[in-house]
């Protein structure tokens, strides 16, 4: 059978041949080639060969922009995209292994923190092709969450005395715990004794464990240790009450828990995983205890934790530092309406400044 050869040479002037059927898909090849090379590309259809990795080391040191976007976007590699695509080829990656990592996502993050990893892999992607290493981006229709405004849950004193009843006494601390220090669930799972200091009530957070899927079909999970989402994200919460405290206490010394072991293990000791802990533990939890609707997510601790630290008279810029948060406009927006601001002397002062004349001599 007669077989027809497209011939075409790629911005680095290498000469690349491949046979077809017919005549017509060997121009519509070579045309498709050359185009590349108009925009910009290589024209080298071996670009697809290489994983995601290493066109991830190939792109970010390339990338002009400020240390903190270039921090940011090394963080997201490491805790979301380089587990699930790292060692998959550019050529291999769908719409639908997207498509079903961005929703895996959803269910563990923040609908922002979902968009921001979606927009890295979408320009890691869209450069790609524009390099002429794949012909489409595969992100490129793959849609995030929706953010509009959402109402945070905040959870009363009654529920969360009644999920710490429906949970196995293994793991009950785990609400308390969570409700006063306004830790993640990834971070939780990552605490180590040794990131407690009991005697001033303090928890040091150093890293956040994240469930990664096994394979891009997802699927099962493994559990692995990262930093924490942001430089911000390492601090000192010294939130621990005194009651927590010593029953911290008790149950170290009941499971003999040396400095170097997890804080928060299940059955066998094992370390605590989000994803697990989530679906087995807090949904029977809250299915157990009743919770009213809206139903809460393990986050909704964190969110109780900054209220309650409001309601206690903490000011905004120290709430944020121990949320481990770096944007004053995010917690203003979620969070300003605790603030209860009474500025009965900033305005008495102003009336006896205008009332004695004093405005002039300013």
């Amino acid at each position: 059978m007669a077989t027809f050869e497209a011939n075409w040479r790629d911005a680095s002037g290498k000469r690349h041949t491949a046979n077809f059927d017919t005549a017509s898909e060997a121009d519509t090849y070579r045309q498709e080639r050359l185009q590349e090379r108009r925009r910009g590309g290589t024209g080298d259809p071996t670009g697809g060969k290489l994983t995601v990795a290493q066109w991830w080391d190939r792109w970010s040191d390339t990338r002009q922009v400020s240390s903190s976007t270039r921090a940011r976007e090394q963080s997201i590699w490491a805790c979301q995209i380089e587990p699930r695509f790292g060692s998959i080829r550019l050529a291999d990656l769908r719409r639908s292994d997207i498509a079903a990592w961005t929703a895996a996502m959803s269910g563990d993050l923040a609908p922002a923190t979902v968009t921001r990893c979606l927009v890295t892999v979408k320009k890691l992607l869209t450069d790609a092709v524009t390099e002429g290493l794949i012909a489409t981006s595969p992100a490129a229709t793959v849609k995030a969450p929706r953010q509009g405004r959402v109402e945070r849950r905040f959870l009363t004193v009654g529920e969360l005395t009644r999920l710490e009843q429906a949970m196995a006494s293994r793991w009950a601390l785990v609400v308390p715990f969570a409700s006063v220090t306004g830790l993640r669930i990834g971070e939780l799972s990552a605490l180590r004794v040794s990131d407690l200091n009991l005697a001033t009530g303090e928890v040091t957070v150093r890293a956040t464990a994240v469930s990664v899927p096994v394979g891009v079909s997802g699927g099962k999970t493994r559990r692995q240790i990262h930093p924490t989402k942001t430089f911000a994200g390492e601090r000192t919460v010294p939130t621990i009450t005194p009651v927590l405290r010593r029953r911290l206490v008790a149950m170290i010394d009941e499971r003999g828990l040396g400095p170097g072991d997890w804080l928060f293990t299940g059955r066998d000791d094992g370390p605590m995983t989000p994803g697990n802990w989530r679906n087995r533990v807090w949904a029977a939890a809250v299915r157990s205890a009743g919770i009213c609707d809206p139903q809460p997510t393990p986050h909704a601790l964190r969110h109780t934790a900054v209220a309650l630290w409001i309601a206690a008279g903490v000011d905004r810029l120290t709430v944020a530092r121990w949320a481990g948060h770096t944007d004053a406009g995010f917690m203003e927006r979620v969070y300003g309406h605790l603030w209860r601001d009474d500025h009965t002397d900033t305005q008495n002062a102003i009336d006896a400044l205008l009332g004695g004349g004093q405005v002039q001599n300013l």
